[in-house]
């Protein structure tokens, strides 16, 4: 999948994770995509919640790799 920015958060947990997320994302436009990888247990469910709450899209995993897609402003 094509993504624009590339963050590894490795097995950070909830906190630190969502930080890193927010911080990412805030250097993006709208539209563009961020690949984030997590090794965390719970990092999916995490970063889901997360989308909703900000309504950002997720866009799905491939293992340890999620992609979220920033929301136009």
């Amino acid at each position: 999948m094509h993504f624009d920015r590339h963050i590894h958060m490795g097995d950070k947990l909830c906190s630190e994770l969502l930080v890193g997320l927010k911080q990412a994302i805030s250097s993006l436009s709208g539209g563009q995509v961020l690949k984030v990888t997590a090794h965390a247990p719970g990092a999916g469910e995490d970063i889901k919640g997360w989308c909703e709450l900000t309504e950002h899209r997720f866009l799905g995993r491939n293992g340890d790799e999620y992609f979220i897609q920033v929301k136009e402003a």
